[in-house]
């Protein structure tokens, strides 16, 4: 016999973990915008396919709310249709009726930003419109980070 160690090589093992669709650290901090009672608002930079998308963090009544405010006011000229964007306001309801209950919801799917500005890969900014409104799916980020970037 040799003194020499050996090395099985036979066998491999690989565990290959799951990659998850949503990050559940950003759905925590989108729950906290969406609960009312502590409303926190928090500038991020989100990376979606490629681009960055910076703003501040919203919750879902603010944005609606803000978004219906908007659009009602640009038609002005035509009382039946800002009346129609006046109840998008609505849909801002189910974001209150949740914090009023004291339940967040558990797996947010949309992220809100104010003053929002996406930015291509030259650096140039492109501000979303008058108050930067911005809405995505939470599924298409990529990633993110605190703070909020400005145009180079």
């Amino acid at each position: 016999m040799s003194d020499e160690a050996t090395i099985d090589t036979t066998e491999t093992h690989t565990t290959i973990l799951p990659v998850a669709e949503v990050d559940w650290f950003l759905q925590h901090f989108i729950n906290l915008a969406n609960n009312t009672t502590a409303g926190i608002e928090i500038s991020l930079t989100l990376n979606i396919g490629g681009f960055l998308i910076s703003g501040t963090l919203v919750g879902g009544k603010k944005y609606f709310s803000a978004v219906s405010e908007l659009l009602s006011t640009a038609n002005t000229n035509m009382p039946e249709i800002s009346e129609v964007w006046k109840g998008i306001a609505n849909y801002g309801e189910i974001y209150e009726a949740s914090a009023e209950k004291g339940e967040l919801e558990k797996n947010p799917q949309y992220v809100h930003l104010q003053n929002a500005k996406t930015f291509s890969t030259s650096g140039s900014a492109i501000q979303a419109g008058p108050g930067g409104w911005w809405r995505g799916r939470v599924t298409e980020v990529s990633g993110f980070s605190f703070g909020s970037m400005q145009a180079s």
